[in-house]
């Protein structure tokens, strides 16, 4: 009972986690009682490839709270420094072999944080691996594709891995054919979540656009992504159009007529004619629709 009630005092009161400047590891697996040695738990963090790498503070932060979230509710978590260097101690010994999956998990983790592993091609089927390295990887669509460099049995080895992946995002999704010109509207679009790396565009979601103001340039056929290159927004006013111009002059508003020189949408500038004197203003075009102008002073 004693020791449950020094746990729980642990718990309760030792919410301050401060990371040194400098940690050692005696291998390969970094965990939590590497930066917090009376912490009363312990899990795996991610495994190390070298002899030392180096860490900035947030992408520390966004490995280590996730742990402490299983088991504080309220807790601060501090830095010496911005950069943390991480060391594996003297003691270390190859008797601990690198398995390939923990170690490209972690360099995934580490490099493509927004990215979700869903398998992986060509792992070396070797098991006796004592050091590996990264030399190149680089994103093509739902694949990362990596060069490694490996020593086993005392021989330099080089391999290329694949690895599908995934990022899920909602985007509109065109529910039947919308032809050239036509308005996107909630009747023609829905959202769906897909895995927005099998497209070399730009998606759109109901975040992005507002829906009735923009019109396609293209045939998207039924369950295509919309892609955000082929949209047009439609203007609020068209070029050519009468519009109220209202100028401010040191608190003093006038009014006159103008005519617009372009196509215009609410909230951006649009250089108006002046119907009477025909000069150019510009300001910012609202509803009504109306251009401000505003020629300040006292």
């Amino acid at each position: 009972m004693i020791l449950v009630f020094l746990i729980s005092l642990i718990f309760i009161f030792s919410n301050t986690f401060i990371i040194e400047s400098s940690v050692i590891t005696n291998d390969n697996r970094l965990s939590l009682k590497d930066f917090f040695s009376d912490i009363p738990f312990d899990r795996t963090i991610t495994f190390l490839n070298t002899q030392e790498v180096k860490y900035s503070k947030d992408q520390l932060t966004n490995l280590i709270t996730p742990f402490l979230n299983i088991y504080y509710d309220d807790y601060d978590l501090q830095f010496e420094s911005e950069e943390i260097l991480i060391k594996r101690g003297n003691n270390e010994t190859y008797e601990n072999f690198y398995d390939f999956k923990p170690f490209l998990n972690s360099f995934m983790q580490r490099e493509y944080p927004n990215l979700t592993i869903i398998g992986y091609e060509n792992l070396p089927n070797v098991f006796d691996v004592s050091e590996i390295k990264v030399v190149n990887s680089f994103l093509n669509k739902d694949n990362v594709f990596i060069s490694l460099k490996y020593k086993t049995e005392d021989i330099y080895k080089f391999s290329s891995i694949k690895i599908i992946v995934e990022k899920l995002e909602s985007v509109l999704i065109s529910k039947d054919i919308i032809s050239t010109g036509e308005k996107l509207t909630t009747e023609n679009t829905y959202e769906a979540t897909i895995n927005i790396l099998k497209f070399n565009f730009e998606t759109v979601s109901n975040g992005d656009i507002f829906l009735e103001k923009y019109e396609s340039t293209k045939i998207f056929h039924k369950d295509e992504p919309i892609n955000k290159t082929y949209l047009k927004m439609i203007p609020d006013v068209f070029k050519g159009e009468v519009v109220n111009i209202f100028v401010n002059i040191g608190g003093i508003s006038i009014h006159t007529l103008g005519k617009a020189t372009e196509n215009g949408t609410y909230e951006h500038n649009i250089t108006v004619k002046n119907i009477e004197t025909g000069k150019m203003v510009s300001g910012i075009l609202k509803k009504g629709p109306s251009v401000f102008v505003n020629l300040g002073g006292e």
